[in-house]
């Protein structure tokens, strides 16, 4: 939570309700975040974050058209089904399941005919999170099912940056570290 008055929705996830729930009773959408690379060089930043309910079968995003920057992608599954293509393997992601992707890569995520595709989603740059990334899809692959509690902080950083909470360099930094340590304390051995 941040300094200060906590926000509307951030009382009502104090007061019972999951981060997840709240998140899920926003409208959908998303945030940008951007500074200017050469002025600030931290080593994670959230670069985006957002909520959605995809019912567009054009909804279709392939990892080598998304510029040569690299960057990575969480994108939690709430609801539906997308499909995951990662090189030559495919998967069909469900309810529960967080795919973690990077780019550039040989990657594709869709929609396709499924009629609904709700999630969150985390974009992340940075050394140091690429590095817990490469660590943490060479341990256990592009898709991974979370315990509830990470699956939790996690929409809570999601809701923290739709809620203007990454608008200083330090504070999307300090996201996207929670958002990388978070998955290194469940899937890494670092204990």
């Amino acid at each position: 939570m941040g300094p200060g008055k906590p926000a509307k929705e951030e009382f009502r996830a104090i007061m019972g309700h999951s981060m997840l729930s709240v998140l899920r009773e926003r409208l959908p959408g998303g945030v940008s975040v951007v500074f200017p690379k050469d002025r600030y060089r931290l080593h994670a930043m959230v670069t985006s974050a957002g909520y959605d309910r995809c019912t567009d079968p054009g909804y279709d995003w392939h990892g080598l058209r998304r510029g040569d920057a690299p960057f990575v992608l969480l994108q939690h599954t709430i609801g539906g089904r997308g499909h995951l293509r990662v090189e030559r393997r495919r998967w069909e992601l469900r309810p529960g399941q967080t795919m973690l992707l990077r780019f550039p890569q040989d990657n594709r995520y869709w929609l396709g005919r499924n009629p609904e595709w709700e999630f969150f989603w985390l974009c992340l740059n940075g050394r140091e999170v690429l590095r817990v990334w490469r660590e943490v899809t060479a341990a256990h692959g592009p898709v991974v099912t979370l315990p509830e509690a990470a699956v939790e902080r996690l929409a809570g950083l999601c809701l923290s940056a739709l809620q203007g909470e990454a608008a200083s360099p330090a504070r999307a930094s300090a996201l996207a570290y929670g958002a990388a340590m978070g998955l290194a304390e469940e899937l890494l051995p670092w204990g």
